[in-house]
């Protein structure tokens, strides 16, 4: 792969990389005012048939979101990558092909679950017991029960690739610890999925996955794929490297 393509994968990976920190930042606010989610049990599918923009909005944006991010673990796999991190190559190669299968599968469970909570919402209004039962039933048959692609794969590839960054110095350190930090918020919400770990809150109880799935999506994400974002287009626009490894280092390896 020639320097003009290295840049084009770049210069479009770094405006997705923007699209998507815009994306992750409108979810967080969306879910903050969405009145669904202050609800549990069947009152959520009421006020969703009542209210729907919001809901369906935020979860729209996550499906563009797990497309999106296509481009942007393409241009970051890349542009990580240095002289002398071959022995690394086995290892970022993998968790960089099941990180896209994550994202689309992201997009698709998100999909899934757009249909599902919109046709029980229509059940409820309806009073259909028989439609309701059948649907949650459907609803345990997600792609992703343990969001271990969702959560725990996406999130093994940002940890691993920081760290090669943070190795090589690719990325800036602040950009590298910026994304350790993103990645094991990521496995953090995975394993509290999987344990379906809880957390008491006066009378009430929450998910403790939520918490590292708000900070990592709400906080974490949107500064992490900015910052990229605008790294990406520079590159894009000057060279693969970044502008403080250019001098000392050759040209990315493609691979």
């Amino acid at each position: 792969m020639n320097e003009t393509q290295l840049k084009s994968i770049y210069r479009f990976g770094g405006w997705i990389s923007l699209i998507v920190a815009a994306g992750f930042f409108l979810v967080g606010v969306l879910v903050a005012i969405d009145p669904a989610e202050r609800l549990r049990g069947d009152a959520i599918f009421q006020v969703f048939a009542e209210q729907p923009a919001i809901p369906l909005t935020w979860r729209y944006i996550f499906v563009a979101i797990g497309i999106l991010s296509v481009a942007v673990i393409n241009a970051l796999s890349r542009y990580v990558r240095r002289p002398g991190d071959e022995d690394w190559e086995g290892i970022v190669q993998f968790c960089t092909i099941t990180a896209l299968a994550g994202t689309i599968v992201s997009a698709l469970d998100w999909m899934r679950e757009i249909i599902g909570i919109s046709l029980l919402a229509e059940a409820h209004v309806a009073g259909d017991l028989v439609a309701i039962t059948a649907l949650k039933m459907d609803s345990y048959l997600s792609f992703d029960p343990n969001f271990m692609w969702k959560f725990g794969l996406l999130g093994f590839f940002y940890l691993l690739i920081s760290l090669l960054a943070w190795r090589n110095r690719s990325l800036p350190q602040g950009l590298a610890a910026w994304g350790v930090v993103t990645g094991v918020l990521l496995n953090l919400a995975m394993v509290f999925g999987i344990t379906d770990t809880v957390i008491p809150i006066g009378k009430g109880q929450i998910a403790a996955m939520q918490i590292p799935a708000a900070i990592g999506g709400s906080i974490c994400g949107p500064v992490f794929h900015f910052w990229l974002g605008l790294l990406l287009i520079r590159a894009g626009a000057v060279g693969g490297l970044s502008a403080q490894s250019a001098v000392r280092q050759g040209p990315v390896h493609a691979h």
